[in-house]
């Protein structure tokens, strides 16, 4: 079984530095996908938010922005 890179990453930074690396890595993919891949890089995308989404775990509460948060 091969060493996916953001996996290789997640073992070397910190968890700052790895949150990072997602989120510029997604707007790279969305910036790009009318050019090159289309539906492709939008997927990567998707799954590098998705990587964000899981790392924040319990948290939302204590970090979403109050217009995004879905509490009264």
């Amino acid at each position: 079984m091969s060493v996916q890179p953001w996996q290789a990453l997640e073992a070397c930074l910190t968890p700052d530095e790895y949150r990072g690396y997602h989120k510029a890595t997604a707007i790279s993919y969305l910036a790009r996908e009318r050019s090159k891949g289309r539906t492709q890089d939008i997927q990567k995308a998707i799954h590098h938010l998705q990587r964000l989404v899981e790392m924040q775990g319990d948290n939302d509460a204590e970090t979403d922005p109050p217009f995004i948060s879905n509490r009264n």
